[in-house]
């Protein structure tokens, strides 16, 4: 059958245990990229709209110039990367572009093989960068208009 390559050969099945622990070790990459961005954004919640300042203020040393003098400069790439890449990367691991060219013809195929954690890394990551994204833009909405 010529370039068709089948997914079930005996030598991707000698690597699928190799490959659960790259998508267990990319899932958990993803939640070290998000868990800062999911910690700032939990913590402003709690500190804003609940009333509750505990962790925020715990973690106001972080903005404090003398303390940590780069976290000006990183933050914005932390804060909003840090969830992007984690939801890519997670993308990336559970699906599966195939191209083939079959005589005449280009076949593409699409696979999915959805791995609780990395789905939950996806979502979680998603659902932080969405909430951090609406905050910057309506934030500097809010300093825009404020200033116009």
């Amino acid at each position: 059958l010529g370039g068709i390559k089948y997914l079930h050969s005996p030598e991707t099945s000698m690597n699928l245990s190799r490959i659960q622990a790259s998508h267990r070790a990319i899932a958990a990459l993803g939640i070290a990229l998000f868990m800062p961005a999911l910690l700032f954004a939990s913590a402003s919640i709690l500190k804003y709209e609940l009333g509750l300042p505990f962790l925020y203020d715990h973690l106001g040393f972080l903005a404090r110039t003398q303390s940590v003098p780069i976290y000006h400069a990183v933050s914005p790439f932390l804060f909003l990367g840090g969830p992007l890449v984690a939801a890519v990367l997670n993308v990336a691991a559970i699906f599966r572009l195939n191209v083939e060219r079959e005589g005449d013809e280009v076949v593409s195929t699409i696979s999915l093989r959805p791995r609780a954690w990395n789905v939950a890394v996806i979502a979680t990551s998603s659902v932080v960068f969405a909430i951090l994204t609406t905050y910057v833009v309506v934030e500097n909405l809010t300093h825009h208009l404020a200033g116009a």
